[in-house]
């Protein structure tokens, strides 16, 4: 199947936060990760140079060391490979293959049926490649797909950010699983905002938050029972400010 070999965290050059900052931000991801809320989806979105992708290579180092991840890809528009929508499902299926045995036994025969499922719509990539395979495992895990705004494709980024989160939805049931928390597939995701209609892209509960910097300061802002529309962010939605 083809995937792109090197999209993962542990590839490139990439650097994570400095010790010792970003700490509310991380504290808040990794309270999203381990706790029993209903959000399976983890949205920071914001200008560049705000700091995501550093926190989405901190996160991805952090939430493998504890067994948790379980594939990642960082999108790059430097990279023709990373900046393509159509490799990104088909590597994280790769990805999570080699990760878990059982998951791997599930695919085979869906790759064997068809070796072109990874070349497929990004609906049925993503039924037949990630949601099969998972459904049929009950596999707990944490998927990380950063700096999706700089895919170069004619379907918009947001397709696969509604893909995912309509997906996730499917995916959720209140078994004990290796988090100890009821939850089997959760997504993080870092972008500025890629999508107008925020309600529409983000199928199921989510958490959506969005860093922007005035002076040292960034502004985190939490949606932690609902979609975030636009009227939302103007009332009602919690603000926190981080040094």
């Amino acid at each position: 199947m083809y995937h792109t070999a090197d999209a993962g965290y542990r590839c490139g050059n990439r650097e994570g936060c400095l010790r010792g900052t970003r700490k509310g931000v991380l504290r808040e991801v990794e309270r999203w990760l381990t706790s029993e809320l209903e959000q399976r989806v983890f949205w920071l979105n914001g200008l560049a140079g705000t700091g995501k992708s550093t926190i989405a290579q901190t996160f991805a180092e952090t939430s493998f060391a504890d067994g948790h991840l379980g594939a990642s890809f960082f999108c790059s528009r430097d990279f023709e490979d990373r900046s393509n929508l159509q490799a990104i499902l088909p590597t994280l299926a790769f990805q999570l293959a080699y990760r878990y045995p059982p998951f791997r036994k599930e695919l085979l025969p869906v790759l064997k049926a068809n070796p072109d499922a990874g070349r497929e719509s990004l609906c049925l990539q993503m039924e037949k490649l990630i949601i099969g395979p998972l459904r049929a495992t009950h596999i707990p895990t944490l998927i990380i797909i950063d700096a999706l705004d700089e895919c170069k494709d004619e379907q918009p980024a947001s397709a696969i950010l509604s893909i995912l989160s309509h997906s996730v939805s499917r995916l959720w049931w209140g078994q004990p699983c290796l988090f100890s928390t009821p939850f089997q597939l959760r997504v993080f995701q870092s972008s500025w905002d890629i999508t107008h209609n925020r309600s529409t892209a983000l199928c199921a509960p989510s958490i959506l938050s969005s860093l922007s910097q005035t002076g040292q300061k960034t502004q985190f802002v939490l949606s932690t029972s609902h979609f975030l529309t636009s009227s939302q962010t103007q009332s009602g939605v919690k603000t926190n400010n981080f040094l």
